[in-house]
């Protein structure tokens, strides 16, 4: 683990990965226009690497926004205690560097010692797990004729007709 704070400062699409990267930050701060989508479900995969949804929004908001290829919004984001601060787009970088000055007014090794614990307490709860296991997952799919169609479709298609074919069977 870092023993340094992460503030992840997010605005516009915050799409599969970079929600899973912003995720990983231990403070989230948001414009107003960001929203969070992981739409790979519809690639014909689990989804990326890390499993991140459930723990941000809970496990049911997590199947349907994964099943479905739907977003939220910032301030959904921040109704489900995932982003700890939504902010007009102008104020966005301002409003981060506000909180890092904060944090930095901590003691360092107080800081680090908290840091430590709230993550050992997400890891008792099963967030090393769920990702160990998600990886698993995710490379049994990739191995799987739905995917390798999928992508190949992707790669003989142009992307239109690709995302038509896609989500036909979603309208």
């Amino acid at each position: 683990y870092l023993t340094k704070p992460t503030i992840a400062q997010v605005h516009g699409y915050c799409i599969a990965g970079g929600w899973v990267l912003a995720s990983m930050c231990d403070i989230i701060i948001a414009s107003e226009d960001a929203e969070f989508i992981d739409p790979v479900l519809r690639m014909g995969s689990t989804g990326v690497e890390a499993i991140v949804e459930p723990w941000d929004v809970g496990y049911r908001k997590a199947k349907e926004l994964m099943w479905t290829g739907e977003g939220i919004t910032a301030k959904e984001a921040w109704e489900f205690g995932m982003v700890n601060k939504v902010v007009s787009r102008d104020e966005l970088e301002k409003e981060t560097m506000l909180m890092a000055q904060k944090i930095a007014t901590t003691p360092p090794g107080t800081l680090q010692a908290t840091k430590r614990s709230i993550n050992r307490a997400l890891d008792l709860m099963g967030w090393r797990q769920s990702h160990e296991q998600h990886v698993d997952v995710w490379l049994s799919n990739h191995l799987g004729d739905e995917h390798k169609t999928l992508h190949k479709d992707r790669q003989d298609m142009d992307l239109k007709d690709f995302i038509h074919k896609r989500d036909a069977g979603y309208a």
